[in-house]
């Protein structure tokens, strides 16, 4: 199964069932984040069934002679998929394949058979031929192909022809000049003329199946293994699409038919993925270390908000946090420029507060203001930055807690409006100098060195005791904060490349070993096959050069005649 993106909240993720039949199908979903800690959540079970393929060959088994009849062989055809599994199936609903059986030396052996359809309707079906020898002076042996040959309307895979040795009686076996045999000799010698087909040399028969399914297995296998690496391409994510820090090292992966260029490359990509995920470790602990470091990690506040008052949703300092890495200093920056503001209670609606804010008054032990959210224009995108600075203050804020969307915009906007007019810099002197040159009315700077000396638009300085004691912002959580995201976002990115690569990698070490393993088979058999060639070499050298002997004139025998009685047909199917 391979993870494929998210849509809205649902997740899309393929998977592969290989097994014809129905299977019901199930997912899990683990949240892995931290602050999480809920049991998985299962999905309902969905039925899938899987069917065989589309068909795209025959499958023909020979049959044995009937017994009642020698000369007849039977044969069964069979569709299948390109897996060799029996279907029916194929995209062209009406497809149908016409099948006849010939003989290629047909002045040896006439064949005498009819032709057989296949269809959706009836996938299987069964045949018969029969071998009628053509007589010949002295013939002992001979050797005649069976071919198959194939009329369809889809594209289907041609059979194999069949190699048959045919042995075949003189023609002179029944016919002799000695009057003297009787009828019965007669029916004896026409009876042991007849032809009797057999099935000789099963184990060749069996040798050479085992070798036609070994090829198509390994022509499946080499298929399905380019497949995938074709698909795990397709699904690597590519230069653009990831983070600059990746791209760094990026290894363009396309698809080639030299399996040790494309593992090279894939491992090459692999070295850049494994230093770059050390260094995303190290700056992950770097990241909880920070945090766990921290001396204010939460919020401070004195207001207290009585549940009466409804409209309100909170003051300030605990809507929002903090998001940067120099968070801590931004913290104090924040409480010497805003002091008691942070203590603002914000409401929703903008009518009579009177009531509600007495309320909160008598329960808090400090002043308190308060604010509505109100709609307003953005600020100009002239002063949206500052040059030089970190940026303004609005720009490190987040909210604490998500709301509705259209509260969450207004939150923010009221954020905006309100932090930005304090501009962050990472040295005071830079802060002064922008105070000097091209401060705006109202605006406020500090200098990250010390943040707790903030400079005001018109000469003013507020300073702070670096022990924030009044209100305070909080801080955000370390695996909330966007830089932890963004490196979470890379080691995403790297897991989604290295499963990629992992699949080309195997897939193609499956194909080198299949090439290695079919030179192996191939050799073997080879080897084999010249043994056995030797054998009958051999063979051959000590057999008769003729069945039967010469006829001597004049002295003919009933014995002569007795021996020729013993001759018969005898077919022997090789299937090459």
């Amino acid at each position: 199964m391979s993870y494929k993106n998210f849509d809205g909240n649902c997740v899309h993720v393929t998977f592969s069932l290989s097994e014809i039949g129905s299977h019901q199908v199930s997912a899990e979903f683990v949240d892995s984040r931290p602050s999480y800690a809920g049991p998985p959540i299962a999905s309902k079970p969905c039925n899938v069934e899987v069917k065989s393929g589309p068909v795209e060959q025959l499958d023909l088994q020979l049959h044995a002679p009937a017994t009642d009849d020698p000369l007849q062989c039977g044969f069964t055809l069979a569709a299948c998929d390109r897996a060799s599994r029996k279907t029916n199936y194929h995209p062209t609903s009406e497809w149908e394949a016409t099948v006849v059986a010939r003989v290629l030396e047909d002045h040896l052996v006439r064949i005498e058979t009819n032709a057989v359809t296949l269809n959706a309707r009836h996938p299987t079906v069964k045949g018969t031929f029969t071998l009628v020898p053509q007589r010949q002076e002295q013939q002992e042996l001979c050797a005649c192909t069976l071919v198959f040959n194939v009329q369809s309307n889809i594209a289907i895979r041609s059979l194999d022809q069949r190699t048959m040795n045919v042995t075949l009686p003189a023609a002179s076996a029944g016919v002799h000049d000695d009057t003297a045999i009787n009828d019965n000799e007669n029916e004896e010698v026409q009876e042991a003329s007849r032809a009797n087909i057999a099935f000789e040399e099963q184990p060749v028969i069996i040798e050479d199946d085992t070798e036609e399914e070994e090829k198509l297995r390994v022509e499946v296998q080499t298929s399905i293994c380019h497949q995938n690496i074709e698909n795990a391409i397709a699904r690597l994510l590519k230069r653009e699409g990831v983070s600059p820090a990746i791209q760094s090292y990026y290894v363009d992966i396309a698809a080639t038919s030299d399996l040790g260029k494309l593992k090279r490359d894939c491992e090459r990509f692999q070295t850049g993925i494994r230093n770059h995920n050390a260094e995303l470790t190290e700056r992950f602990k770097d990241f909880k270390n920070k945090y766990d470091d921290l001396q204010y990690k939460t919020e401070v506040t004195d207001v207290k908000i009585p549940a009466s008052c409804k409209d309100a949703l909170g003051c300030i300092s605990s809507l929002f946090s903090i998001d940067h890495p120099r968070a801590a200093d931004i913290q104090t920056a924040l409480s010497t420029a805003f002091g008691e503001d942070l203590n603002s209670v914000i409401f929703q609606s903008d009518g009579d507060l009177d009531e509600q804010m007495d309320g909160i008054c008598r329960q808090s032990k400090c002043r308190v203001k308060s604010a509505c959210l109100v709609e307003q224009d953005r600020l100009p995108e002239d002063v949206e930055e500052s040059r030089g600075a970190l940026g303004r203050a609005d720009s490190f804020i987040v909210l604490n807690k998500s709301r509705d969307a259209e509260t969450d915009r207004k939150l923010l906007s009221f954020a905006e409006r309100f932090f930005r007019r304090l501009v962050v810099f990472e040295q005071s002197d830079d802060a002064i100098r922008y105070r000097t040159r091209s401060m705006l009315r109202g605006e406020m700077v500090v200098g990250l060195d010390r943040p707790n000396k903030v400079i005001s638009w018109d000469g003013s300085q507020t300073l702070l005791d670096k022990q924030v004691r009044c209100a305070r912002m909080g801080i955000v959580e370390y695996w909330r904060a966007k830089a932890y995201k963004e490196l979470q976002r890379q080691r995403d990115e790297l897991d989604s490349i290295d499963k990629e690569l992992k699949e080309i990698i195997k897939n193609c070490q499956e194909l080198e070993e299949e090439e290695d393993s079919q030179s192996t088979r191939l050799t073997r058999r080879k080897r084999v096959k010249n043994q056995e060639q030797r054998q009958e070499d051999g063979e051959d050298e000590l057999r008769p050069r003729k069945l039967f002997p010469r006829r001597i004139e004049g002295h003919e025998r009933k014995g002569k005649a007795n021996d020729t009685r013993e001759a018969s047909l005898a077919v022997t199917l090789n299937l090459k």
